[in-house]
């Protein structure tokens, strides 16, 4: 029979969802330390890398361990292939949106569609809590973390597709999750790395971040992840510590019932603040995701809980939130996944996604290839590279003179990537090339804002991702195989 301290220790470690490195399930003794803290009553796991199999085995070992269904959850925007070897990777949602425009059923239909594949596969290896959608509004175009995560840089198209996403993926029985509270799509910064600030008012916030939060709330979200944000002109504190943003705005104001999330702990936005578990769940919050310590976190709350600054109702009100949630999951009957009609979906939607941003396409039939290339920026596949053009890469020479140009700009939008937009040399080496150029067409492989330096170019084409499938979608549009349809979803200043 559990005592009443072991009742109350087992309340905090079911307010927590941990790191879990698929890659090390080879480890021993890693796959204890997991299952210890499944048998501590750990509230759930936030899933990183790994293989299906091995993944799908281990979930369903962990999840036996636990009392109540585990909170498998994961950052899974571009389908469950963004993190499990094995599985499907999908375009990004602004990809999606560039794809599917709101132009008529079939495109809502295609997006059920994807989503239906994203969650059948997620439950397929034990995933049910995909971190999706990002509702943010990516109205900076010098956003280094947002970017091509969100949908658009509007408020009711960003709202439309969350909804959308939201009742979809409700359907399927697993659990939503909208990011990032109250908005991270106007920062110049990244909060991996430090703390970005938003000079925004309140009326602000209404007109423009929180129309996708509340449709989010209205569509019956079952969470919101709060971001490492700073709102100085409504708090002074981060909004992930903040009763203010967390309580007050979130809880109260816009009548969410569901699970409030942080944002990972782990990040360097909330880094020097002390006792950040303690004043995360004072705030409001419910869940503390990715805590860099979890025995850390579960002692400090505990020390809280005894010198009176976090009181024990307060842990039990988040806990019975989690719990009930918990109790909630079902298992998921993925007897057969039909990857293979996933990875079709896939191809389709990169190929529809494709984004003709200004002039008129060039033929790229003619064999060979009469065509001097140039790639900038950072990771490329190089199927386009060697598909096309037999590797050959040119950079500012003078053999350019007259010549058609095909210059590809590789960006990465990801989690302490220094790499989502090109620098200055780069800009100014591709527009001296523009000029000399006898015709130019430039392509943006990732984030779509940087075409906007090169509006002297004949072509300007948006690509939204620096993936293989993107660069072999480009390559069918480029070879008359594919119609260039997609429809740009933000304004390039």
């Amino acid at each position: 029979m559990l005592t009443a301290d072991d009742s109350l220790t087992r309340a905090l470690y079911g307010l927590i969802i941990c790191r879990l490195d698929g890659a090390f399930l080879n480890s021993a003794k890693k796959r204890q330390e997991y299952i210890d803290l499944a048998k501590k009553g750990i509230a759930g796991f936030l899933l990183f890398g790994g293989k299906r199999n091995e993944i799908k085995e281990f979930l369903t070992v962990l999840q036996n361990q636990s009392d109540y269904p585990l909170l498998i959850a994961s950052d899974i925007e571009k389908g469950v292939g963004q993190q499990v070897d094995g599985t499907t990777v999908f375009p990004c949602q602004m990809a999606v949106s560039a794809a599917c425009y709101r132009r008529d059923d079939t495109d809502s239909q295609e997006i059920r569609m994807l989503l239906k594949s994203i969650c059948a596969e997620a439950a397929d290896v034990g995933i049910n809590m995909p971190l999706i959608p990002v509702v943010d509004v990516n109205t900076n175009s010098l956003n280094p973390i947002i970017c091509n995560r969100a949908f658009s840089d509007d408020p009711v198209i960003t709202a439309w597709y969350s909804r959308l996403y939201i009742e979809t993926i409700k359907e399927t029985g697993l659990i939503t999750s909208a990011k990032h509270f109250p908005g991270h799509g106007s920062t110049l910064s990244d909060s991996h790395l430090t703390l970005p600030e938003i000079n925004k008012t309140l009326t602000e916030l209404n007109a423009l971040e929180l129309i996708p939060f509340k449709e989010a709330i209205d569509a019956g979200v079952d969470s919101i992840m709060v971001g490492h944000l700073s709102l100085p002109l409504i708090d002074s504190l981060p909004a992930t510590v903040s009763e203010e943003i967390v309580t007050n705005m979130l809880r109260k104001t816009l009548s969410f019932e569901g699970l409030i999330l942080t944002d990972a702990l782990n990040m360097d936005a909330l880094k020097g603040i002390d006792s950040v578990h303690t004043k995360c769940i004072n705030a409001g919050g419910d869940i503390l995701l990715h805590p860099v310590n979890v025995m850390r976190a579960v002692s400090e709350l505990n020390d809280s809980i005894e010198t009176g600054i976090l009181k024990v109702e307060r842990v039990y009100e988040s806990f019975k939130r989690v719990l009930n949630l918990r109790k909630k999951l079902k298992k998921t009957d993925t007897t057969y996944v039909d990857y293979k009609t996933h990875d079709d979906l896939s191809l389709r939607l990169f190929d529809k996604s494709i984004t003709l941003v200004k002039g008129d396409l060039p033929s790229f039939t003619e064999k060979p290839c009469d065509v001097k290339f140039i790639y900038l920026g950072g990771f490329s596949s190089k199927v386009f590279l060697y598909t096309l053009f037999g590797g050959n890469n040119i950079m500012d020479k003078p053999f350019i003179d007259g010549k058609r140009v095909v210059a590809a700009i590789y960006t990465s939008v990801s989690a302490f990537s220094k790499n989502f937009c090109v620098s200055d040399m780069e800009i100014r080496s591709l527009k001296r090339i523009i000029k000399r150029a006898g015709h130019t067409t430039v392509i943006s492989f990732g984030n779509p804002y940087v075409l906007k330096h090169f509006e002297e170019a004949d072509v300007l084409i948006a690509a939204y991702d620096s993936s293989e499938k993107a660069e072999r979608a480009v390559l069918r549009c480029l070879m008359g195989e594919s119609p260039m349809s997609g429809h740009l979803p933000v304004k390039l200043p």
